[in-house]
C-alpha cells in the first residue's frame, strides 16, 4: 500500500484502481500522512487526497457478497463502488 501511495505522489496522480485481490476497497491518503479505509456507496475524489481503490470482483469476489465493481467520472470525480444483489 505505501509503495503504491508513493508511486502516485511521484508521479503527481490522484488515483490507483487496482484489481486482483477481489475484494472491494477504497483508501484514501491525505496532506497530513493518515491513511483511512472510506466506506460508503461513493466517493467524492479530492484533488489534496490519494486514493488507491480495490475494484472488486464479477467471477469471484473474496469480501463478501456477490459481483462487485467500480465506476469512475473523471469529470465529477466520483468513484461509485457498486454491489450486485
Amino acid at each position: 500500500m505505501w509503495q503504491a501511495l508513493a508511486e502516485l505522489e511521484e508521479a503527481e496522480r490522484t488515483i490507483l484502481f487496482h484489481g486482483h485481490t477481489h475484494q472491494q476497497a477504497v483508501w484514501q491518503w491525505g496532506p497530513t500522512g493518515h491513511l483511512r479505509r472510506l466506506r460508503g456507496k461513493a466517493v467524492q475524489v479530492r484533488a489534496d487526497h490519494h486514493y488507491v481503490v480495490g475494484v472488486g470482483s464479477v467471477g469471484l469476489p473474496e469480501d463478501g457478497g456477490w459481483a462487485a465493481y467500480v465506476i469512475y467520472d473523471s469529470t465529477t470525480g466520483r468513484i461509485e463502488l457498486v454491489r450486485l444483489s
